[in-house]
């Protein structure tokens, strides 16, 4: 329900407030309403007279609220492609990266219509910082024509990574579709060995949940990049 609010307080239009007020301020607010109220007007027909401009004017207020609540556009699923080809990266912990893409429609039909087309895969490559003019080190990881994201496990004992969109072909140079920036690894990914998880840690990293962490990714996918 719309309240109205006198222009004078900011205070809700009721029984109770009106009866508060003097003679003069009833005066007053009715003329804020430009309520025409004849000299030696008893209060209480004031009062009335302001109730009931207040009910007209919430009704007024509901209509043009309920008007253009219907002119809102309700919102629509998301497209499951922009048609662009572009590549980017979450960090979601030291030991896993989420990646999402999307190829456009002209870049898929070349890429697929390529002499010799092989395969799509995402490159990883490790640096030893943001700056750096050098590769570290390469990972490959093959995806197909449909995926558009994929979750990646980062080796031990990296500091930055980017990731390549590539089309492969049996007889030519493979073809950069798109690249991400550069992530950094806060302090490097975690070395995940027996040693390290031997090793005592911080009361906090222990409060984090790193040790059970490390302990799953040592146990399920230690031989990753291998």
């Amino acid at each position: 329900m719309f309240i109205l609010f006198t222009t004078m307080e900011n205070i809700p239009i009721s029984l109770s407030y009106l009866e508060t007020l003097s003679t003069a301020d009833l005066i007053e607010l009715a003329e804020e309403y430009d309520l025409d109220i004849p000299e030696q007007l008893n209060r209480r027909f004031i009062i009335a007279e302001l109730l009931e401009i207040a009910d007209e004017l919430n009704e007024e207020s509901f209509d043009d609220f309920e008007e253009n609540l219907e002119k809102i556009e309700t919102i629509k699923d998301l497209p499951t492609t922009y048609n662009e080809t572009q590549l980017d990266v979450v960090l979601r912990n030291p030991a896993w990266a989420y990646v999402y893409w999307d190829i456009s429609v002209s870049d898929l039909q070349d890429v697929i219509s390529g002499k010799g087309f092989s395969k799509l895969l995402l490159k990883i490559n490790f640096w030893s910082s943001l700056t750096s003019d050098k590769i570290e080190d390469v990972c490959e990881l093959t995806i197909s024509e449909e995926d558009r994201a994929q979750y990646i496990f980062l080796p031990s004992g990296k500091s930055c990574f980017s990731i390549d969109l590539i089309a492969e072909f049996n007889s030519i140079e493979p073809k950069k579709l798109t690249t991400s920036r550069r992530v950094q690894i806060p302090s490097g990914a975690p070395v995940i060995s027996l040693e390290s998880l031997e090793k005592p840690i911080t009361p906090i990293l222990k409060l984090s949940g790193m040790q059970e962490l490390l302990k799953s990714h040592y146990e399920n996918h230690r031989q990753s990049f291998t």
